[in-house]
């Protein structure tokens, strides 16, 4: 009697435990792991508490000796944030469900802090100041009124409006390298005539880095090849002439301008690749930089209020108010909302 040798068991496919995972799919259309490293960066959590505590501190040198800076940041911190995001947003949106299941993510990531952040406007400055605030957000910082006290909300908006835009190209099949080329392009023909401008200049640089971190997700096997080392050199050398020669005034001059318009959505993308490229950091932090963002201005104009002529004091009262109170956001109403990201409202869009 022949005994047949039993065949290999067939293996399921498996369903990806958490909606958020990415899942395989054709090249070019994913975000894969780094070799040897985990699929959660924790160097995104670090880099993005950085930059949120560099807004702050250039915020805080802007109250008191306006501008130029006294100290020129080593970043473009808001164009960073966002070019992370470029890289991230387009493999949350593939994990999704659908286009509504990503919009419920980003809502509830984004709005619940928004509100609390709100309330404080209305308990450090009553309801007068409401409006002007939301104005800022509303109209991405074109418009900012008197009374105002909170510039950074613009970015909010910004961001809302390219990932709308993001799954807008994602669902009538445009987006690509080509689309994402043509798009860079145009925030920086908008900017170079517009850069005098500081709401235009923050737009269209903040845009393009959305693009060009865009153009680098989608060639992402091909980057995985390349050695941080030169990631690292990309940003160093974006950022040495714009520190030597750009800082925060506005170039004049053809040559000037022009150099400066190809180095701008460089910069961002270079910091945001090294920091996925090099070794990442075991230890994780809670992610306080949204709450950091978003309150620090408000607490800020309120210490200038009671010590306007001490800059010290002023900065000794916001950076601990800003962490405990982002610490607070983060355990008492970020994360709890997080836990519903899942749980998509039934509300069908027609």
């Amino acid at each position: 009697m022949t005994v047949q040798p039993k065949s290999p068991p067939a293996y399921k496919k498996a369903s990806p435990e958490r909606i958020d995972a990415p899942k395989l799919a054709p090249a070019g259309d994913a975000l894969p792991s780094r070799r040897k490293t985990p699929l959660r960066y924790n160097n995104f959590d670090y880099l993005r508490l950085f930059l949120a505590l560099d807004v702050l501190f250039i915020h805080w040198q802007a109250s008191n000796w306006g501008t130029p800076l006294r100290w020129s940041p080593l970043v473009d911190p808001v164009p960073c944030f966002v070019a992370l995001s470029g890289l991230l947003i387009p493999d949350s949106f593939r994990a999704s469900k659908n286009w509504q299941h990503f919009a419920w993510k980003r809502m509830i990531r984004v709005y619940p802090a928004f509100l609390c952040c709100l309330v404080l406007v209305l308990a450090l400055f009553g309801s007068h100041a409401l409006w002007p605030t939301l104005l800022v957000y509303l109209t991405v910082g074109l418009i900012e009124p008197k009374g105002q006290v909170n510039g950074v909300l613009w970015s909010l908006m910004l961001e809302e409006i390219l990932y709308g835009w993001h799954v807008i190209s994602r669902l009538t099949k445009l987006w690509g390298t080509p689309i994402a080329v043509l798009c860079l392009i145009a925030s920086m023909c908008v900017w170079y005539p517009e850069q005098h401008n500081l709401a235009w200049s923050n737009i269209t640089r903040t845009s393009a880095a959305f693009f060009a971190a865009n153009i680098a997700y989608r060639n992402l096997a091909a980057l995985d090849k390349v050695s941080p080392l030169w990631f690292v050199g990309a940003f160093a050398l974006t950022r040495i002439p714009v520190h030597a020669f750009i800082g925060f005034t506005p170039l004049d001059g053809f040559i000037a301008r022009s150099i400066s318009m190809a180095l701008i959505p460089i910069g961002p993308v270079g910091l945001v690749l090294a920091v996925r490229a090099i070794p990442q950091i075991r230890f994780q932090i809670p992610d306080v930089s949204y709450g950091v963002y978003l309150y620090h201005g408000v607490i800020l104009l309120a210490a200038l209020h009671y010590c306007r002529t001490n800059p010290a004091l002023q900065m000794e009262i916001t950076l601990p108010a800003t962490l405990a109170l982002s610490a607070a956001s983060c355990y008492l109403v970020e994360r709890p909302a997080l836990k519903l990201k899942n749980r998509v409202p039934s509300i069908r869009f027609e």
